[in-house]
């Protein structure tokens, strides 16, 4: 085996078995040797390896990286540098410490740190347990409640759910409308209270306010509605991430029906002043709507503090399941139904409720409440000091918004001299997993819009990484990240 000059220590190596992802993404176990990915020798970090059957790399904080790919020429040609390709791990000898240095890298491989709840949360097991029983004994269509006892045990647990999570939020349970997520809310609000009001206000297709960095299910509903003859301002957001109630009060027409921006920023993570932008909204006349997708369980969320009219969430942002969401509708005549069909949510929501989510939901929820003060506490602190570390080890790292106004369990940060998806790769085989922008986006490879709207560039918003933290999330995973994520960022950084 090939070993850096000067080093006499012994090595043992560790292998895996290969395995490719559709994005290239290979785990090579050297055992099995190189003869499918080259037929030459292989530059590793300054070292040559003529030994295709063993690659060593210098062990800094347990785990060492290489960005390669094979040139156009050939399946068969050597292996080269290349800052947009695909990761192989590479780590596979452990220097100088014997077993007790095995162990760490083992470990470490094995470990698996998931930084990116923001994309979605872990069903917590209390909460999984409580689904259970719904999808066997007690699998009954709860709209047969009134002769069925099968039927009134599903009709209870979804409104007892209905209870918890008015509770979470300061709403009477009768407001609490259940439906399949964040985006089926913020489709429905959009084009139910819009097109309601247009008709029964204006007779004619209205104005609707909304800002640039929203999500996906908000601006394309809204360009949905432009292309119906609704009208849309598209209100812009500053570096800090904050949309200004100022701005707004400039974008209000005597036409305006609704407003619509997000309580905290997907991506950034930014807390917008909802309360003095929904004032704005209903001085002009407006009804007023904020997705909390990004808020809900993580900081208070009080729906008569917020002023709102319509309010988003879904469960699976707060350790519930996946496909179940509410939204919070405070006059019930003042959007149309958005699902038409049977007497479901006092008939504004046809379809068979979901009763194994809705009671997820519900006890996520419940648990939300419960643990809000100090996971928001805790979450805070993780932060702050998973920031202070990168930024200790990595020169040029930047922050994408503002710190203070922002959620406890987002960092977003951009780093100088690095293209996020390699950082993205690498960070991944290293056991760590993060995002660059949000989940719902990352098939496209274009720069983030919610970077872009705060005034980053191109090449700055592609190199910015989202970390973010949930109920699982520990400080020694903060203390992982901080030892790899520089190492990895010093290796990119010298392929550029």
């Amino acid at each position: 085996m090939s070993t850096s000059p000067g080093d006499s220590a012994r090595h043992q190596s560790y292998g895996r078995s290969v395995s490719v992802s559709d994005r290239g993404v290979a785990r090579i176990d050297f055992s099995e040797g190189l003869q499918q990915w080259t037929d030459g020798s292989m530059q590793v970090r300054g070292h040559s390896a003529a030994d295709r059957n063993n690659i060593h790399v210098d062990i800094g904080h347990h785990i060492g990286y290489t960005v390669c790919r094979r040139p156009d020429g050939g399946d068969s040609a050597a292996l080269r540098p290349s800052r947009m390709s695909a990761v192989f791990r590479l780590s596979l000898c452990a220097v100088g410490a014997g077993e007790q240095a095995m162990k760490a890298l083992e470990e470490a491989m094995e470990r698996v740190i998931y930084l990116d709840n923001a994309a979605t949360t872990p069903v917590d097991p209390a909460v999984f347990e409580e689904m259970k029983p719904f999808f066997t004994e007690r699998f009954a269509n709860p709209m047969t409640y009134m002769h069925s006892s099968a039927g009134d045990v599903a009709h209870t647990a979804v409104e007892e759910a209905r209870v918890r999570v008015a509770s979470l939020i300061g709403s009477k349970p009768e407001q609490v409308v259940f439906t399949g997520g964040g985006t089926e809310s913020d489709n429905w609000v959009l084009k139910g209270a819009v097109e309601k009001a247009s008709r029964e206000r204006l007779h004619k297709p209205g104005h609707l306010v909304t800002a640039e960095f929203e999500h996906h299910a908000i601006l394309h509903s809204a360009l949905a509605l432009q292309r119906q003859g609704y009208e849309v301002t598209f209100v812009k957001v500053g570096r800090s991430g904050i949309v200004d109630p100022d701005d707004v009060r400039r974008a209000m027409r005597p036409t305006t029906l609704l407003v619509s921006i997000m309580h905290a920023n997907n991506e950034i993570g930014t807390i917008q002043p909802i309360a003095d932008i929904a004032r704005v909204a209903h001085e002009n006349g407006a009804l007023m709507h904020t997705d909390a997708v990004q808020t809900t369980a993580h900081i208070p969320v009080d729906v008569n503090a917020l002023g709102v009219d319509f309010l988003s969430l879904s469960g699976h942002k707060f350790n519930g399941p996946k496909g179940v969401g509410i939204l919070f509708v405070r006059d019930h005549a003042a959007l149309y139904p958005f699902i038409d069909g049977g007497g479901q949510e006092w008939g504004l929501r046809g379809s068979t409720h979901n009763v194994p989510g809705i009671v997820g939901l519900g006890k996520a929820a419940q648990l939300g409440k419960e643990r809000l003060p100090g996971e928001l506490e805790r979450l805070t602190t993780l932060r702050t000091m998973l920031y202070d570390k990168l930024s200790a080890r990595i020169d040029r790292i930047f922050l994408n918004g503002d710190m203070k106004q922002r959620v406890p369990q987002n960092l977003n940060i951009r780093i100088e001299g690095i293209d996020n998806e390699p950082l993205l790769l690498a960070m991944n085989e290293a056991g760590i997993i993060a995002a660059g922008g949000s989940a719902c986006n990352a098939e496209e490879t274009l720069a983030s819009h919610v970077l872009t709207s705060i005034g980053c560039d191109l090449k700055e918003a592609k190199s910015s990484i989202r970390l973010s933290f949930g109920y699982v999330t520990t400080e020694k995973d903060i203390d992982y990240a901080a030892d790899v994520i520089p190492n990895l960022v010093k290796f990119l950084r010298s392929m550029a």
